[in-house]
């Protein structure tokens, strides 16, 4: 089933028959999060993570994350 049609300028990324189309604008906010596909009682969701999230407060608004380190330094 196809929900979009994927313009030229769309990163496609994809995973066990499901393809994600993510503008180019939106690229910088998911690079280095996981994506799952999580399916319950209550419904199905795709799910966005950052790796690097050590906190977050019930309301979602604040998060703390890891620093990010120099590969250089390592």
């Amino acid at each position: 089933m196809d929900y979009a049609e994927a313009s030229p300028l769309d990163e496609v990324v994809g995973r066990q028959g499901v393809r994600i189309l993510i503008d180019p604008k939106a690229v910088m906010f998911l690079v280095g999060r996981k994506w799952d596909f999580k399916r319950d009682k209550l419904g199905d969701a795709l799910l966005f993570t950052n790796p690097n999230q050590t906190e977050a407060c019930g309301c979602g608004r604040i998060r703390r994350h890891h620093a990010a380190r120099n590969e250089a330094e390592t």
